[in-house]
């Protein structure tokens, strides 16, 4: 069959050839709950004397793995399934997982209770499931989740202007309307199209507000050190555009809040010397004000939008999120710093070492605000030269790719 995929003006057509396969015996299995749409795994564990790490896995409903045996000697990891799919909220189950719960003979199953059994693969046939109920049979479970719904409001502080962006999204905004809204309402359809088709088990709830067009300047530092705040004059030139459409910015900035703002210009200085060129986009690091994304009219580029969400999400490290000279990205990246010319479709994906750390990463922002349902871990930060991590666990690597860059 032949599958067609568009992501903003660009398309590509694949052909897939889907071939009926044996169920041989000996091989452990992954089950989810009945999807139409197909799931992602990687997979941890030790194959006869091989220790595999992020193996990929693509199912619809089931899928099989490989024969995975026991492996846990001392601090080693005993396995780890990571669960990835368009419409749920990432899981996993690792060997650090609670203790399952007691089971009597004379149950079929345990309900739709929130407790998880512990991944030790075992010379026999494992099967590890993700699903709402969970049957005696199965080695070990982890409850699925809804995508993690982020709360984002949007405030547009710009008009004017004329289309400068190569959307062709942009055709469906009459210059004679009201301009800045509709293209802003696009970068969000297109932006949450993106999350989701990334797997990020990432979705947005968004609400406009309309304020007074303001430009935004504000002073950094040469270098920003860690533990770095956004800059008190910032909060200021804001609190205007959030009482200009008529709310209350005390009600506004909360630690929980998440804030995008799509103002006329950004300046940006170093002590008193303006910046070589006025960014298009600006995140803040999350604080008692929330999360504060700047996003600056005058370019209409409708990757600003995604690249700063992805920061104020949680993609920090290394190069505060960047993935440009990462092995293993390319300019299709999100995190790339500008929209390159070398790809056709630039700034439009994530990988899955990317959407894991988004989702269940401890210091995910999702995490620090309490919204996602299911277990998280820390991750490795220890990175190479090249950027790339050095050891798989206990998350994936950084640039552990759904299809690799060419």
């Amino acid at each position: 069959m032949s599958v067609v995929a568009s992501i903003d003006g660009h398309q590509a057509t694949a052909t897939v050839t889907v071939v009926a396969a044996a169920n041989p015996s000996g091989l452990d299995r992954i089950v989810a709950n009945p999807s139409s749409a197909p799931l992602v795994a990687l997979v941890d564990g030790m194959a006869g004397s091989t220790w595999r790490s992020d193996t990929l896995i693509t199912f619809v409903d089931e899928g099989l793995l490989d024969a995975f045996g026991p492996a846990c000697a001392g601090a080693a990891p005993c396995g780890e399934v990571i669960l990835f799919g368009a419409t749920q909220e990432v899981g996993y189950i690792d060997h650090t997982s609670q203790a399952e719960a007691a089971v009597t003979a004379s149950e079929t199953d345990i309900g739709a209770v929130n407790v998880t059994a512990r991944l030790k693969w075992s010379s026999s046939e494992d099967t590890v499931t993700f699903r709402s109920v969970r049957l005696r049979t199965e080695t070990a479970w982890e409850p699925l989740n809804s995508p993690i719904k982020v709360p984002l409001t949007v405030w547009i502080a710009a008009a004017g202007g004329t289309l400068t962006g190569t959307s062709t999204a942009d055709a469906e905004c009459p210059p004679d309307g009201d301009l800045v809204a509709c293209v802003v309402s696009k970068h969000l359809d297109v932006a949450s199209e993106l999350y989701a088709a990334a797997l990020s088990g990432i979705v947005f709830g968004a609400t406009v507000m309309i304020g007074d067009p303001t430009d935004i300047a504000f002073s950094l530092p040469l270098a920003l050190g860690a533990g770095w705040k956004c800059p008190v004059e910032v909060r200021s030139q804001l609190d205007g555009i959030v009482a200009s459409a008529g709310a209350n910015p005390m009600v506004v900035f909360r630690k929980s809040s998440f804030n995008a703002f799509y103002v006329q210009g950004i300046r940006k200085y170093v002590g008193e010397n303006p910046w070589p060129e006025e960014p298009p986009g600006f995140a803040c690091p999350p604080d008692d004000n929330g999360v504060i994304i700047m996003v600056a009219w005058a370019p209409n580029d409708y990757a600003t939008l995604r690249h700063e969400l992805g920061h104020a999400l949680g993609l920090l490290q290394p190069s505060a999120g960047h993935t440009i000279g990462l092995n293993g990205f390319d300019a299709s990246n999100i995190m790339w710093s500008y929209d390159s010319p070398d790809v056709t479709a630039p700034r439009s994906q994530l990988s899955l070492g990317q959407a894991f750390r988004l989702s269940a990463h401890d210091s995910a922002w999702v995490n620090r605000a309490g919204l996602r349902a299911g277990r998280t871990k820390h991750c490795q930060e220890s990175f190479q030269a090249d950027g790339n991590l050095q050891v798989d666990v206990p998350c994936p690597r950084l640039g552990r790719q759904l299809v690799a860059p060419p």
